[in-house]
């Protein structure tokens, strides 16, 4: 005589209700039509299809083995297909790891790029001076040589050097906002600073006095 089996509703694998397998309970399974209760358990938690979570868009469960967490097949706001789990959708569902990269400015595996650094730190000094700040990274784009002084731009690293890129306000009280931002060379931000065009020919004009006047 074949040995009576069934399939769970929950992970879909063939079981023998009763077999005396220590993860199959008979009355469970006879009356929930599950291999476990830990199935029977998930299969009674609510129904995820067709709602929108952070950035997913539930479509359908996806079975999986025994004893093993709900998945679902999601579509991010990107358009990417992912296989989530539950736990994941009831935590902190931001997304597929392509938008996560996008979001913290990823360059490659493991490195930030450098315009990421200059827009955090732009949100936290445009905080504590209480000025406006709209930037996204599409703002920001390091050039190849500096707008103000011609020179190459290097890497931008955690070390600053002269010719490391730097995020400067054209006009700084306008704050941190599209079209009043460009990067330009750490040398030329420290001798820009807040000064005005006023202040930097009368600067040049007073220096350029100066050196003519030592000449013999």
């Amino acid at each position: 005589m074949a040995t009576p089996t069934a399939v769970c509703q929950q992970c879909h694998r063939t079981y023998v209700p009763g077999g005396g397998s220590r993860r199959t309970y008979k009355a469970e399974a006879e009356a929930r039509k599950f291999c476990s209760t830990r199935c029977a358990g998930m299969a009674r938690r609510r129904n995820l299809r067709g709602q929108v979570i952070g950035n997913w868009t539930v479509l359908k469960r996806v079975p999986g083995p025994p004893g093993s967490d709900s998945k679902w097949e999601c579509r991010c706001r990107c358009g990417a297909l992912r296989t989530v789990h539950q736990t994941t959708l009831d935590g902190n569902p931001r997304g597929c790891m392509k938008c996560s990269r996008v979001r913290h400015g990823m360059a490659r595996a493991g490195k930030r790029a450098g315009t990421y650094a200059m827009l955090i730190a732009a949100r936290y000094r445009a905080k504590l001076e209480g000025i406006p700040f709209s930037l996204t990274l599409g703002d920001l784009t390091i050039p190849d040589l500096c707008p103000l002084l011609g020179t190459p731009l290097g890497p931008a690293e955690s070390r600053q050097s002269a010719n490391s890129p730097s995020l400067d306000r054209i006009i700084p009280g306008k704050g941190y906002v599209r079209g009043n931002v460009w990067i330009i060379s750490s040398r030329a931000n420290v001798l820009k600073r807040d000064a005005t065009l006023g202040d930097l020919d009368l600067l040049t004009t007073n220096l350029r006095t100066r050196i003519e006047s030592m000449k013999p």
